[in-house]
């Protein structure tokens, strides 16, 4: 799909209608015959770039921002007028974070009271405001909608998952796919016509400190710098702390929490050698290496391209969006 030239929108004017009524009638009839309910519907992909060319190896069509304005609103109509008021229309799964920005800001008034949910891609990796974007949609719902990369060790997805988690504040994060036949890309390399798994990559691990321990209900405060992701469960009153150290040597770490009313532990750590062969180091738990001092901080030793993640009990707050942080000295 897309024109010849890959610049220029390949939806006719004349057909934004029936764009926006063959979304609405697929998310009805899964709502109705399958028993599947969207939350939410986004009537593009990667839309403001270039590469959408009729002879790509992918699926994709371009539309300007002018003409994006015009779809997402006539789509918030057509929901509307088959009864799915409550599935939310979003937008616009731009490749980057930029980019993102540039198309939200050139939307008019009713062009963002129609769109409820704003996603983006993560394909900018370590560049962009993620700041700024946030700032923007104003407290809209915001999505990484799309993120993937080939470096098996997993390294790069979790400092860009990081990054996103610190300033982009997404709600949710959408992994390319688990399992990809090119070297690197999944958590799992696999072959497809065999429907086979053909290696399981260290990032699958890497990953796993943040599936396995940031779990829904816990708010994610400051960890100190931008390796560090700490999130808080007020319920359990239990702290998790994940810290990558994506370089060739090792360091250590003091993770201060004075700012905590008290910290009783037990502390647990978990930790993966993002490059290493050895079956042991990818996810190792150890109860033993991870104690709190009487003055609140945990001493952390970290070796090179690893990520440790620390559970710890007992961690009360009086008021955790105001005061309670994490601080760290190397």
């Amino acid at each position: 799909s897309g024109s010849n030239r890959g610049g220029t929108d390949n939806l006719q004017k004349w057909n934004y209608e029936k764009h926006a009524l063959y979304l609405a009638t697929v998310a009805r009839h899964a709502r109705d015959d399958w028993g599947v309910k969207f939350g939410s519907v986004d009537a593009f992909n990667e839309p403001s770039s270039g590469w959408w060319k009729a002879d790509n190896g992918q699926e994709g069509c371009h539309f300007g921002a002018g003409t994006q304005s015009i779809v997402a609103k006539t789509l918030r109509a057509e929901l509307d007028k088959q009864g799915l008021k409550d599935i939310r229309v979003s937008a616009s799964d731009e490749n980057s974070y930029t980019l993102a920005l540039s198309t939200w800001k050139s939307f008019d008034h009713d062009t963002k009271a129609a769109i409820e949910q704003v996603n983006v891609h993560g394909y900018e990796e370590g560049g962009g405001r993620r700041d700024l974007l946030f700032s923007a949609v104003n407290g809209k719902t915001l999505w990484n909608s799309e993120y993937g990369d080939g470096a098996a060790s997993g390294l790069d997805l979790a400092s860009n998952l990081n990054l996103d988690l610190r300033w982009l504040h997404n709600t949710a994060y959408v992994y390319w796919q688990m399992v990809d036949e090119a070297n690197g890309w999944g958590m799992a390399q696999g072959d497809m016509e065999q429907a086979s798994i053909t290696k399981i990559n260290n990032k699958h691990y890497v990953f796993a400190h943040y599936t396995r321990h940031i779990l829904p209900g816990f708010t994610i405060i400051d960890g100190g710098d931008q390796n560090t992701i700490a999130a808080y469960d007020g319920k359990t009153h239990k702290l998790v702390l994940v810290v990558l150290n994506k370089s060739m040597s090792g360091r250590k770490v003091t993770l201060d929490l004075s700012s905590f009313k008290s910290a009783a532990g037990p502390c647990t750590r978990w930790s993966t050698n993002a490059t290493t062969a050895s079956h042991s180091d990818k996810y190792a738990r150890d109860d033993e290496s991870c104690s709190i001092t009487p003055k609140r901080a945990v001493e952390l030793s970290l070796t090179a391209n690893s990520i440790v993640t620390l559970e710890i009990q007992g961690v009360l707050s009086s008021d955790l969006h105001e005061d309670s942080s994490v601080q760290q000295s190397s």
